[in-house]
């Protein structure tokens, strides 16, 4: 019969699938069950506290329901968000004795990026490469908090090994990731979904789309700056952040959709 995993997205997105012998069986997003773009569900969180986000329940029903399976039939529950991972603790609190031995915590957010994308490949072998936002935040060997910034595996098998992984100062992540840069002039684009009054999420592949239409700038400095002999890349948050500033106050009339701005249609050119 195999056994039955259930994986639950705790970030953006809110989402749950079930797992079987490596095959997907049900997998499903909030968003599709209440019809709001990016949707995370009801009381998303409580006093701001990422902590206390809550369970996406629905989506959990939804694959139980779908497969008419009781939680107790799982033989692992996962759960992650990106940033400090609270969803362990969290799913293990919300369900019985009996259910949270089997919560299990992922070493890392980048990881299962890596793996949902390479399993599902069909390679035999390749380099996966993941790059977002934020990715897993956890305390180096001198007690620093560190977030996840871009990772390269080499894949083989059933195996992922690190080749290289750029992590950040924890409390600069927001200015430093390299998605971060991308996410940053996707904002600035006016390319966002305001989900209630609380959050918004950047629509990055709408700024891919721009990128196109944009021309080179030679005078505009260079963001990103690949170091020799490394896999690591020199990305000075501002120096971004100063000729952003200095291009909006150049340039910007302030007239019509910021995407329709030929100074933002270049800079989209620029992150892509």
């Amino acid at each position: 019969m195999g056994d039955y995993h259930l994986g639950i997205n705790m970030g953006h997105d809110r989402s749950a699938a079930v797992v079987r012998d490596g095959e997907i069986l049900v997998a499903i997003e909030q968003e599709r069950l209440d019809r709001i773009k990016h949707s995370v569900g009801f009381l998303y969180q409580a006093g701001g506290n990422p902590a206390h986000i809550q369970v996406p329940g629905e989506c959990i029903r939804y694959c139980l329901d779908g497969l008419g399976l009781p939680l107790g039939d799982m033989k692992s529950i996962t759960a992650n968000m990106p940033g400090i991972d609270y969803a362990p603790e969290i799913i293990a609190g919300k369900f019985s004795a009996e259910i949270a031995p089997k919560v299990k915590v992922l070493p890392s957010h980048h990881l299962a990026h890596a793996y949902s994308a390479w399993w599902p490949s069909g390679f035999e072998e390749s380099l996966v490469l993941v790059v977002d936002a934020t990715g897993s935040t956890r305390a180096d060997r001198q007690g620093a908090q560190r977030t996840e910034s871009y990772t390269m595996y080499v894949a083989r098998g059933q195996e992922l090994e690190v080749l290289h992984a750029e992590t950040v100062a924890a409390h600069l992540a927001d200015l430093s990731t390299l998605g971060f840069v991308y996410e940053y002039v996707s904002r600035k684009a006016g390319f966002t979904t305001n989900v209630g009054n609380l959050l918004s999420f950047p629509e990055a592949g709408k700024l891919m789309g721009l990128a196109a239409y944009g021309e080179a700038q030679a005078n505009w400095e260079s963001w990103i700056r690949p170091r020799a002999g490394a896999y690591s890349l020199g990305i000075s948050a501002y120096d971004i952040f100063l000729e952003i500033e200095a291009l909006e106050k150049k340039y910007d009339d302030g007239e019509g959709k910021p995407y329709l701005r030929p100074w933002l249609v270049s800079l989209a050119r620029k992150a892509q």
